[in-house]
C-alpha cells in the first residue's frame, strides 16, 4: 500500500497471491496453480478452498499434452482445409489451413480441445510447426495460394520463424503463402509484429491481419504495416442481416481498406443473404460453413466444384 524509496526513487509494489486453504495435501502446489490463476485472470489473488480442485485441471491438462506429443510423433496432427470465396465469381480463390488432430480412433478433435493445453505444456509451438510443414507440402504443386495462422508467440519464437522460412524456401511457396495474425494479439507486439511482416513480405508473402473489427481496431498502425488483407470478425457477420450498426461497420472497414488498398474477407459467413449482404457491402472474399466446412482434402472441393 506504500511505495519504497530507494536513493530518492519511488518504487511501488504489487502483490499477485494465490492461497491454497484447508487442503490435505501438495498445498505447495496448489498454491502455486492458484497464483497462475490469479495472473491468468489478473485478480489481486486466487483461495482454492477444496483440495484437488486444481489438481484435476492439472491432471486434465497433462493427460492432454501426453495425447498431443503422441499425436505430433505419429503423424495425428493434420491440417484441415476451408476454402475463400471470391465474392465477385463464387468460385473457389484459396484457401485457409486449419489444424486438427486424428484421434487414435479416428476422431477429428478441432483446436478448442488442445490448442490452450499445447500452450501450457509448451508445445504449442511444435503444433505451428507441423501445420507449416504439412500447408507447405499440400499446395507445393497446387497454384492456389493458402494461408497459416500465426499467433504472437509463434511471432515472437525465433525457432518457429526460422522454421517458416527455411519451410518456405525449400518449397519455393512464398509467394503463394498468406500469414493470418490475430489483430488482437499482434497490435499488443507491434514493433517486433512489424519487423516480421516486413521480412516476410520481403520474401514474397502476403499478410492478414485476422478478427480485425473485434474492439482493437487501428486504422493508424494498419497503414504503417502495409498488410494484403482483413479478415472482419465473424462476431459482427454473425449480425450483418439484422443488425445496422454491423452493417455500418462492415461499409466503414470496406470503405478504409479500399482505400489503403487491402482486399476484404468476411469470415463465419452462414447462410445465403449473409454471404449476399456482405458482397453488395464490398466484402472481397466470403468465407464460411455456408460454402464448406474445413475438409483433410483439398481434392474433395475440386471434385465438388466439377460437379
Amino acid at each position: 500500500r506504500r511505495p519504497f524509496y530507494v536513493n530518492d526513487s519511488e518504487i511501488a509494489v504489487h502483490v499477485t497471491c494465490g492461497i491454497a486453504w484447508n487442503v490435505k495435501k501438495n498445498g505447495l502446489l496448489e498454491a502455486d496453480i492458484a497464483l497462475k490463476q490469479a495472473k491468468k485472470t489478473r485478480k489481486e489473488y486466487v483461495v482454492n478452498r477444496e483440495s484437488g480442485n486444481f489438481m484435476l485441471e492439472l491432471e486434465k491438462n497433462h493427460s492432454i499434452a501426453v495425447d498431443i506429443k503422441n499425436a505430433l510423433h505419429e503423424g495425428r496432427v493434420v491440417t484441415f482445409f476451408q476454402p475463400i470465396i471470391r465474392a465477385e465469381t463464387g468460385l473457389i480463390d484459396k484457401y485457409e489451413c486449419l489444424v486438427r488432430i486424428i484421434d487414435e480412433d479416428g476422431t477429428v478433435i478441432p483446436p478448442c480441445r488442445f490448442l490452450d493445453a499445447a500452450k501450457k505444456a509448451r508445445i504449442y509451438t511444435k503444433i505451428t510447426m507441423a501445420v507449416i510443414d504439412r500447408a507447405c507440402a499440400a499446395f507445393a504443386d497446387s497454384a492456389m495460394e493458402f494461408s497459416v495462422n500465426l499467433s504472437t508467440q509463434d511471432i515472437l519464437d525465433l525457432a518457429v520463424v526460422k522454421h517458416l522460412k527455411k519451410t518456405l524456401g525449400k518449397f519455393s511457396i512464398a509467394n503463394r503463402t498468406i500469414l493470418e495474425i490475430v489483430e488482437t494479439e499482434g497490435f499488443e507486439n507491434y514493433d517486433e509484429v512489424a519487423q516480421f511482416i516486413k521480412e516476410m513480405k520481403e520474401m514474397g508473402c502476403k499478410i492478414a491481419i485476422d478478427d480485425f473489427g473485434s474492439g482493437h481496431s487501428n486504422y493508424e498502425r494498419l497503414m504503417k504495416l502495409q498488410v494484403d488483407y482483413l479478415k472482419i470478425d465473424g462476431s459482427i457477420l454473425k449480425k450483418l442481416t439484422s443488425d445496422e450498426i454491423s452493417q455500418t461497420i462492415v461499409e466503414t472497414i470496406v470503405a478504409v481498406a479500399k482505400k489503403l488498398n487491402i482486399l476484404t474477407v468476411a469470415e463465419f459467413v452462414y447462410d445465403r443473404d449473409t454471404a449476399e449482404l456482405a458482397t453488395s457491402l464490398g466484402v472481397d472474399f466470403l468465407q464460411g460453413y455456408y460454402f464448406s466446412e474445413p475438409l483433410q482434402d483439398i481434392e474433395e472441393y475440386e471434385n465438388d466444384s466439377a460437379q
